[in-house]
């Protein structure tokens, strides 16, 4: 006898902005996890059975005829494209009315469709509204949901306050991607007093839970003793926790750890591993980081095209210490042809980012560039992604 399918395994969170993919429900998690109606019994086998035709049959007449749970299942199917072919509309449409039954999960997933135009125009005030009607039930991915459109601003005005009441009821619940939101709205002071304190043991809540990102945050709090006595071993455990996960942030803490000796011992092979996997996310420290090691022969053999590959990554990102260090590279022609005109943009845009030496080593690069070339270095400055000054 096979064992029901486990909901985990039916449905998948969609790609986006990390706040929004762990708050919001995709869709098709309107489907309920356990169903006992005998009516729905066969087409709930067909289902687990991988029967998709059959499980169509039974499902549509019944929901047809106002069954919730039969209008959530054939949400589902249409949404995944089982048993017929994939159709946003015609799960958009199943969802709606059972939405309009007042079901909380299926207004949080129609509050979706409207805010990602998925099956349904695109319409951010409705998103907000369907939000909103789950999130007085009580569902914690709506509250969360609809404090993220507060505090961005998106479908309602902007309104920190309002935003932190619904994180906090969300929170409340045990929902840890609220309690990593609003330990942040806490450390920065935004819509409530800040309270590190507060902020800290938000993120451990969510961190003992497996959020990635709250482990990370609660590895830096400890790291700074901040809100919390320092305690660097500690805050290795959790960035190792969540550079586990995959978490870039936490890689690139975690790697910073391995090579200065803090909390765990010394260990550049490590750090090396941790960077790479960090930077290969596109992680702009962890890229910078890796650079320095390369030019350096920092735990590595020394390596002029791979610094220069990092930097080069480090600074399209608008790293300053990276776009210096490049400018640098050209000037000494290091790694690279050796090319004043592209070392006035890199060195331009680090002066244009803050970057002090950068700044007092303009006039002397100015200096040996004739004034058709520091106009065409601006130029370059332009379309490398930046401003010059």
């Amino acid at each position: 006898m096979k064992r029901p399918i486990a909901l985990a395994l039916l449905l998948g969170l969609s790609a986006g902005a990390w706040e929004a993919a762990q708050a919001r429900e995709t869709p098709g998690e309107a489907i309920l996890e356990q169903e006992t109606e005998p009516a729905l019994e066969r087409g709930i086998a067909a289902l687990r059975e991988g029967d998709y035709a059959t499980a169509l049959d039974v499902f549509t007449p019944l929901a047809e005829a106002g069954d919730l749970k039969a209008q959530l299942y054939l949400s589902w199917m249409y949404e995944q494209g089982h048993g017929t072919a994939k159709d946003e509309a015609a799960a958009a449409h199943w969802t709606g009315l059972a939405a309009k039954q007042g079901f909380a999960r299926a207004q949080n997933s129609l509050g979706a469709r409207h805010e990602r135009g998925l099956g349904v125009a695109r319409d951010v005030a409705a998103a907000a509204r369907w939000y909103r009607r789950a999130a007085e039930q009580g569902h914690a991915q709506a509250q969360a949901n609809l404090a993220r459109l507060y505090k961005d601003g998106i479908g309602v005005a902007r309104d920190d306050r309002m935003a932190a009441d619904w994180y906090r009821k969300a929170a409340g619940q045990g929902f840890a991607p609220a309690q990593v939101i609003l330990g942040y709205l806490y450390s920065s002071g935004r819509g409530v007093a800040r309270d590190h304190e507060a902020a800290a043991r938000l993120y451990r809540e969510a961190a003992v839970q497996g959020d990635r990102r709250g482990q990370w945050l609660l590895g830096v709090m400890l790291q700074a003793g901040r809100g919390v006595r320092r305690d660097i071993e500690e805050a290795a455990r959790w960035f190792e926790a969540a550079a586990a996960q995959g978490l870039a942030d936490a890689q690139n803490s975690l790697a910073g750890l391995y090579r200065h000796g803090e909390g765990v011992a010394p260990d550049l092979d490590e750090a090396v591993h941790w960077y790479r996997l960090a930077a290969r996310q596109g992680h702009a420290d962890a890229q910078m980081n890796l650079a320095t090691m390369y030019h350096e022969g920092d735990g590595v053999a020394p390596d002029l095209d791979e610094a220069v590959h990092w930097y080069r990554l480090a600074a399209a990102q608008g790293v300053a210490d990276a776009q210096y260090l490049l400018s640098l590279v050209y000037v000494l022609g290091e790694g690279v042809g050796r090319d004043l005109v592209t070392a006035y943009a890199w060195m331009s845009l680090a002066a244009g980012n803050g970057h002090e030496t950068a700044r007092d080593r303009m006039t002397l690069l100015e200096s040996e560039l004739t004034a058709s070339q520091i106009v065409d270095a601006r130029k370059l400055a332009v379309t490398l992604g930046g401003r010059a000054p």
